[in-house]
């Protein structure tokens, strides 16, 4: 089950534990949000640019994670904060979403994304965390070896689900979510499709069988 690291408790874990449900802790490691608790560990200075369509939403700036770049990007002690926090709830996986911010015209770069993105991998899993890729299919050649599984929205929609084959090659799984009802020919694919809506309010439903999964 996938659920907000700041929303869930220990205890609900605990109790989706019992129940034999692994759980996937998600943040974002590539915005700002400004009604997260910790809001005050992040520094001005790396707010890109406004997030279009997400009130009180910022882009992060990943100055310090380019090649050659000096100097440690204040965005290492914040998201090692998230990720332990995954760590003490006993989450068995995180969901770093935004780590695509080189594709929205922000301001990062290609090779500072790659970097930051291993970087954040490497961190879940010297936690004993496992950790999804989500969202940056242009980068699955050079990050695959680095995720265990991966989360996409909207494949289907944007007739993107095939650049995530390498993910099922190499026995990973992927989770493909759709908002809007599609699932397209995801079985034949062999990912696993999920139905939800925007506002996240509603669990989730089977993408094959439409049976309602939480």
């Amino acid at each position: 089950m996938n659920v907000d690291l700041f929303d869930v408790t220990a205890s609900q874990i605990s109790q989706m534990h019992s129940m034999g449900i692994k759980v996937v802790c998600y943040f974002s490691a590539g915005s700002y949000e400004d009604w997260r608790p910790d809001i005050k560990d992040f520094p001005s200075s790396i707010r890109a640019a406004t997030y279009d369509g997400w009130d009180g939403e910022w882009w992060l700036d990943l100055y310090g994670f380019g090649d050659g770049e000096g100097g440690s990007s204040p965005l290492k002690s914040i998201m090692t904060k998230r990720i332990q926090m995954a760590k003490t709830k006993k989450c068995d996986a995180v969901d770093p979403d935004n780590v695509d911010s080189y594709t929205n015209n922000v301001g990062n770069t290609y090779s500072q994304q790659l970097n930051y993105n291993k970087w954040l991998a490497s961190t879940a899993h010297a936690t004993g965390l496992a950790i999804s890729l989500k969202n940056d299919p242009e980068q699955i050649p050079a990050l695959l070896p680095y995720f265990d599984f991966a989360v996409t929205e909207e494949c289907v929609e944007g007739n993107m689900c095939e650049e995530w084959n390498p993910f099922v090659k190499a026995n990973k799984p992927v989770f493909a979510i759709s908002y809007n009802g599609s699932c397209g020919k995801l079985k034949s694919l062999k990912q696993n499709g999920l139905l939800k809506n925007l506002d996240l309010d509603e669990g989730a439903k089977d993408c094959s069988s439409g049976s309602q999964i939480f």
